[in-house]
């Protein structure tokens, strides 16, 4: 077919979508206890965002003065599917918003808004995700990795 201009339309270089599992083409939703077998681990992700300053006094560069950054934490709960086809419910996950808010990021030592130095004597990202586990544990909430992004391209991982 030609276009208005007289040349044929040109064509995108696509790549092709994905394969999708025949299980789930169109198929209706079956809840089972272990769908994918052992090989395939499931999680729930939720993110949170927090202002924080901080200051590496060792630090050879700009780092060493006084700085701020927009943290992004995401919070990773993993685990078996249970009878409902669920690893988290994510009503439940309103429980693990109240954790964050009140064990990490709110209250007198909370993680936003604050300088870092004031919580930790070397505040890199690497012992603030540190931190952050240490406090979820403390409130209970079975975590199995928290990524804590410093800037748009930076992030320190912590895995169980």
């Amino acid at each position: 077919m030609l276009a208005a201009t007289g040349r044929a339309p040109q064509r995108r270089n696509r790549t092709a979508p994905p394969a999708i599992p025949a299980t789930l083409r169109g198929a209706p939703c079956r809840v089972r206890a272990r769908p994918y077998g052992t090989t395939v681990a499931i999680s729930v992700v939720r993110r949170y965002r927090f202002e924080a300053a901080h200051r590496l006094a060792w630090h050879p560069g700009k780092c060493r003065r006084l700085h701020g950054h927009s943290y992004v934490l995401e919070v990773e709960v993993a685990g078996p599917l249970d009878d409902r086809g669920v690893v988290i419910d994510f009503d439940e996950v309103d429980e693990v918003d109240e954790v964050v808010a009140g064990a990490v990021l709110g209250g007198p030592d909370g993680l936003d808004h604050a300088d870092l130095n004031e919580r930790l004597p070397n505040p890199t990202a690497e012992l603030v995700a540190v931190l952050v586990g240490e406090r979820l544990d403390a409130a209970g909430l079975r975590w199995s990795r928290l990524r804590l992004w410093e800037t748009e391209d930076g992030s320190v991982v912590l895995e169980r």
